[in-house]
């Protein structure tokens, strides 16, 4: 039954993909929500994240973190091409920790674009990993 499914279309994060959420009602927990993180290209939908939880905290932190999420760039250059998710696996694989600043920008960015910071308290795996 999808009757109940709402959609919230984040955007366009670059020329190719969108983000969007689709949400409907969990069967097993009645005041929770089944969500599901969706990218969207010309030629499919895929899910990445799907998981029950609380829909506020999600429009809080969409609200909060969207303009950054459609337009801010990982805060170091690479010529590596790929996926942001490639990109922060070689940030994190090949930098000097000692660059406090570059660590710390990386963790801003990170706290602003990371589905996880999204959902405090769910286990979801890491997607660069």
């Amino acid at each position: 039954m999808q009757s109940n499914l709402r959609e919230y279309d984040l955007g366009q994060v670059n020329e190719m993909y969108k983000i969007k959420i689709n949400t409907r009602a969990s069967i097993q927990w009645p005041l929770l929500k089944v969500i599901e993180w969706v990218i969207v290209d010309i030629h499919q939908e895929k899910i990445i994240v799907s998981i029950v939880g609380d829909t506020n905290e999600i429009k809080e932190w969409i609200h909060t973190n969207q303009e950054k999420i459609l337009n801010e760039q990982l805060p170091f250059n690479t010529k590596l091409q790929g996926s942001i998710a490639e990109k922060i696996d070689f940030f994190y694989n090949n930098i000097n920790l000692d660059e406090d600043k570059l660590v710390d920008a990386m963790f801003e960015y990170r706290l602003s674009h990371g589905i996880r910071f999204a959902h405090r308290g769910t286990d979801i795996p890491q997607i660069y990993r």
